[in-house]
Parts: C-alpha cells; sequence; structure tokens
C-alpha cells in the first residue's frame, strides 16, 4: 500500500476509491481523508486490485492498476514481482527472452530455407553447366572485354570474379555499355558462368519455381581454356597480352564505341550536376556527337559539352524557361559549337576527366594494354593510323 493511505482504514480506501470514481472532486477527497498528494497523482496512490491469478512466467500475485477515471484506457493488469504486463506490449524478462527465442527460431527458418534454395540454385546451375569456352574462338571484343573485367574483379587465386557492381572501378563508362559487355561474356558465349557462392540476395526463386538473378549482383566463374596451358598463364595471356590480333578496322571500332560512351557519360553527368534534369540520350544524341568524334577527341569533346551546357545555363537564366527544356538546348549547341569551331579553324581546348568520372575498366584496358597509347585516346581523335 502506498505511504499516502497508511492512514486510511480499509473501509475508507475502500470508499475513496468509490467516490473517486463516482465523480466526487479530487481536491475534495484529498481534503476529507487527508491526503498529501497532488491531485493528478491520487489514483496512483490506490492500492491495486488483487486478481484470482498467478504469472505464467514466475508465479507472482497478478493484480489491477487503477486509472484515472478520465482514462480511455484499461486498467493495467501486471504481476507484482516481475512485472510482466497481460496485456499489450510488455517488455519483462520472460517476454524479452521469448521474443529473443523466437528471433533465434525464426532466423533458423529462414536460413535452413536459404540454404534449400541456394542448393537446389547450385544443382541448377551445375545441371546446365555449358562446355568450357576455348579462348582461341573469342571475338576480339569479347578478349578486351574480358581482359577489363578480370582486371577489375578477378579473385587472388583466380576462382572467382566480383560482382559487376562491386568491381574495383566501374567496368564501363556508362550502365548500357556495362550490360553490353555482361551479355558478351554470358549470353554470345558461356565464358563467364553464375557462381554458386553468390549472394543469396543477387538470386531468388519465382513463384513458379524458377530462378532468377540479377546480372550485376551475381560472383562469376570463369568457363574458358587454352590448350597447353593452365589457369595462371592464361590469366596473364587474358590480363597482359602482349598483342592482341585484330584488324585495324576492329580496333578503331572499338576506340569510337568506347570515346562515344565516354562523351555520354560526361553529358549526362553534367547536366544531372548542373540542370538537375534527365539527359538526352537518344539516338539523336548519339549520332551527333559520333559525328564530331571524326573531328575531335574526347578531352575535347567535354570543352564542347562544358561550353554546351554553360549556353544552357544562360538561356535559362535569361528566359525562365523549366530545367528540361534547357537540357534540350545541350546537344544543338554541342554540335553547332563544333561545326563553327572546325569550319572557322578555332581551336577547342581539352578538358581532363572529371574526379567523378574516373576512367574505367575498358578504357583503361583498351587504350593502356591493347592500342598501347594511353591517354592518347582520351587527347586524340580516333584515327585509323593510331590502331595499326
Amino acid at each position: 500500500m502506498s505511504e499516502k493511505l497508511k492512514h486510511l482504514s480499509q473501509n475508507e480506501i475502500e470508499n475513496l476509491i468509490k467516490e473517486y470514481y463516482a465523480g466526487e472532486s479530487i481536491a475534495a477527497l484529498i481534503s476529507r481523508y487527508n491526503i498529501d498528494v497532488l491531485p493528478s497523482q491520487l489514483v496512483k496512490a490506490f492500492p491495486p486490485k488483487i486478481l484470482p491469478q498467478v504469472c505464467g512466467y514466475c508465479g507472482g500475485q497478478v493484480v489491477e492498476a487503477y486509472s484515472s477515471k478520465s482514462s480511455r484506457y484499461a486498467n493495467p493488469v501486471f504481476c507484482i514481482r516481475c512485472d510482466h504486463k497481460l496485456q499489450g506490449y510488455c517488455n519483462c524478462n520472460g517476454c524479452r527472452q521469448i521474443a529473443h527465442q523466437a528471433a533465434i527460431e525464426q532466423a533458423e527458418q529462414e536460413a535452413a530455407k536459404k540454404q534449400i534454395v541456394a542448393a537446389r540454385f547450385a544443382e541448377i546451375l551445375e545441371a546446365n553447366r555449358p562446355d568450357a569456352v576455348d579462348y582461341d574462338t573469342l571475338t576480339f571484343e569479347q578478349k578486351v572485354y574480358l581482359g577489363a573485367v578480370l582486371r577489375a574483379g578477378i579473385s587472388e587465386d583466380y576462382s572467382l570474379l566480383l560482382p559487376f557492381e562491386k568491381m574495383h572501378s566501374s567496368v564501363a563508362p556508362t550502365d548500357s555499355f556495362t550490360n553490353e559487355i555482361i551479355h558478351s561474356l554470358t549470353k554470345e558465349a558461356p565464358i563467364l558462368l553464375i557462381s554458386p557462392v553468390s549472394h543469396f540476395s543477387s538470386y531468388g526463386q519465382k513463384g513458379d519455381g524458377n530462378f532468377y538473378y540479377h546480372p550485376d549482383k551475381v560472383t562469376w566463374e570463369l568457363n574458358l581454356y587454352k590448350d597447353g596451358m593452365n589457369k595462371v598463364p592464361l590469366m596473364d595471356l587474358i590480363m597482359n597480352p602482349s598483342i592482341m590480333e585484330a584488324s585495324s578496322d576492329d580496333k578503331f571500332r572499338m576506340w569510337q564505341k568506347n570515346a562515344l560512351e565516354e562523351v555520354l557519360q560526361d553529358l549526362t553527368y553534367s547536366v544531372e550536376a548542373l540542370l538537375k534534369t534527365d539527359s538526352p540520350a537518344g539516338e539523336k544524341t548519339k549520332t551527333v556527337f559520333s559525328a564530331l568524334l571524326r573531328d575531335y577527341s574526347t578531352s575535347q569533346i567535354y570543352g564542347i559539352i562544358y561550353n554546351s551546357i554553360n549556353q544552357a545555363l544562360r538561356y535559362k537564366a535569361e528566359t525562365n524557361i523549366p530545367n528540361k527544356r534547357a537540357a534540350n538546348s545541350v546537344v544543338g549547341n554541342a554540335q553547332s559549337y563544333g561545326e563553327r569551331a572546325l569550319a572557322n579553324g578555332w581551336v577547342i581546348n581539352k578538358r581532363s576527366r572529371k574526379r567523378e568520372l574516373p576512367i574505367s575498366a575498358i578504357s583503361n584496358f583498351f587504350f593502356g594494354k591493347v592500342l598501347g597509347i594511353g591517354d592518347k585516346g582520351f587527347t586524340e581523335k580516333p584515327t585509323l593510323e593510331m590502331c595499326s
């Protein structure tokens, strides 16, 4: 019993409680029964009602506390020994232990389900494993793509290739180019195979029992051989080719393609960062910049884009047009500026790569190891002569 009511008899306490819930003035009750308590604390001094039940955890007595007569909630029912609450949320030791055990059991069940799914996924991968691909049958493009991705993500023992999204550097300048590389190395020829050690979040099972996977999230294995060569020298051949046989035309096309992707990457970043809207990236945009790459290097077109973005920002400031409309003017500005500069003999300044857009694995490998021209792949325009 509360110290505040020790001076009252049991009968007086019962009458006090009845009068309280009957609507008697709290101030009057405090005065009449000579209780040293604040009006808001009176109900908390009432002794709880003893209920005819015991706690399921500790065997302690269960009681029902009184609530304020203005309360909309039921009276709290709890154990006076362990404070277990029989209504609503309870955070007593017993309930915490049960919740903890339930969480452990649920985690174990989820882990068991994942193991079953993972085992089934591994079975399917093994059952559908294609024959290894002969390195000598790869196209020039596939050899370049493979060398770049292995440099960016092969494990120390050459057994696994990191998921594309976790490689040490971006594989290609754009997502579309990365997807094209994945398709070339997995669909056009099964050079890379999904590894059964892929993280569970990278694949899943649909309702019909079939599996799906995320190409940029799964771990890969190399499915390749070369007669008379074991793994280590084969890896060295792929990643550090002394010479990669290909026609000048093939190398030139690869340079043009990579340069265009780098230009589109810079355009997209610049428009989104400065004009706060999506960048135009349709066929017209590709045609315009492909044409400019016949006369300018990637670094010069970075300068053209820089100039065109500034024009679009001035246009927006002067006319208060929407960002999207200003962005749509960038490609036309670039085409006009590039053509006028060529016709008038203007010098287009070269710009460096943006810190936010470091060189990709494909650019680094192609220009550094395949063509052997290094930064000239960025600062010089694509030419057949440099691909000989």
